[in-house]
């Protein structure tokens, strides 16, 4: 259902994420883990997800770094689209 997609983390186990070439994407090569690590923003990132209906969705990421006053990591915002397989 929709709120179970909305309720899900970027980095759920139920998204089944793979690459472009289907191998499975570990958690610290995700969009997020990367702009965390590297605190600069990231453009067209590919990957799968496998939504519940079973469709496999292709996703083109953008992202960039929140940082607060003092510098700090906050989070990351995010532009993501989508194709179906």
């Amino acid at each position: 259902s929709r709120q179970q997609i909305l309720s899900r983390t970027y980095n759920a186990t139920g998204w089944k994420i793979t690459s472009i070439h289907g191998k499975p994407i570990s958690d610290e090569e995700l969009p997020m883990s990367i702009i965390r690590k590297s605190g600069k923003p990231i453009y067209g990132f590919q990957h799968f997800i496998e939504i519940p209906e079973r469709k496999k969705l292709l996703l083109t990421i953008d992202g960039a770094p929140v940082f607060g006053a003092d510098k700090e990591f906050l989070g990351a915002v995010f532009t993501i689209k989508s194709a179906a397989e």
